[in-house]
């Protein structure tokens, strides 16, 4: 078997031990630990903290989606001030007819092996050889087993999504100072956009710090590898503008949200958009 087949089913390995290892810990945590702490337990394998707020709110969406359809639903829920997570979380309510929080565990569990794979990769990139290698699966196996982790992966909370969309953001923005052919640098670019999408998703004002890091990347970057005439400093030059424009594209669309989300206490079932 050769180093690179190797290498691709170390990270693919990785990745599954990743997932079931958090779909488990997540279930056990929340069905069968938590609610024998009291102090802790919120209710629903929920802890005391946003995940009561953001289940309460996706419940009474869903009440509403139930009532008017789907024209109510939206990703960002303007009605409510909150963001993603509670519109996949109350999409799911609808979908499979339950209001179970542990609904969204393999999304999250799937975000958490994304981002241990992704730190796998990041360490091989930064430095290649055993020694990145070895760093990376370090790095990636005490992300995934560290104890606080259940505290977001087991929740219906923002954090999956956003270290998910970081992480992809700073792999990408990796690759594309390497020389690749015009389809590999297309594909990193469409990662990089699946991880603005992730990180603003939940956190719609995100999309300003990724404008200010990936700028200064490329102000920092361009210049070098025209200094030091490196043989893909053309092609680099045209990912990381690339980068840069859809980095505005994105913060054009992203829809205006609340800036002081409503409580759900005062969230009234809002009619259906298309209402005359």
């Amino acid at each position: 078997m050769s180093y690179v087949t190797n290498r691709t089913l170390q990270a693919r390995y990785l990745w599954l031990f990743a997932f079931c290892f958090a779909t488990t810990a997540a279930l056990l945590f929340t069905k069968i630990l938590l609610p024998m702490l009291p102090s802790l337990h919120g209710g629903s394998g929920l802890l005391k903290n946003d995940a009561v707020y953001f289940q309460q709110t996706a419940i009474l969406i869903a009440k509403n989606i139930h009532e008017h359809g789907w024209a109510t639903w939206s990703l960002w829920p303007n009605q409510t001030g909150t963001t993603g997570n509670v519109g996949i979380l109350s999409a799911l309510y609808v979908l499979f007819n339950s209001t179970d929080p542990s609904l969204i565990i393999p999304i999250n569990a799937l975000l958490h092996a994304s981002s241990a794979y992704l730190l796998l990769r990041i360490g091989r990139e930064i430095w290649p050889g055993r020694t990145g290698n070895v760093a990376g699966l370090i790095a990636a196996s005490l992300f995934v087993v560290f104890p606080s982790a259940l505290s977001w992966y087991s929740q219906p909370l923002k954090d999956s999504f956003v270290i998910a969309g970081a992480l992809l953001i700073l792999y990408s923005l990796l690759m594309l100072y390497q020389p690749h052919s015009k389809q590999r640098g297309a594909m990193y670019l469409f990662w990089f956009v699946i991880g603005i999408f992730l990180a603003v998703l939940v956190k719609p004002y995100y999309i300003k710090l990724i404008i200010v890091i990936t700028t200064l990347i490329a102000f920092i970057t361009i210049p070098w590898l025209f200094w030091t005439r490196a043989p893909q400093r053309n092609q680099t030059f045209l990912l990381y503008v690339t980068a840069i424009a859809l980095t505005l594209g994105a913060y054009k669309l992203m829809p205006q949200t609340p800036n002081d989300g409503m409580l759900y206490e005062n969230y009234s079932v809002a009619q259906p958009t298309n209402q005359p």
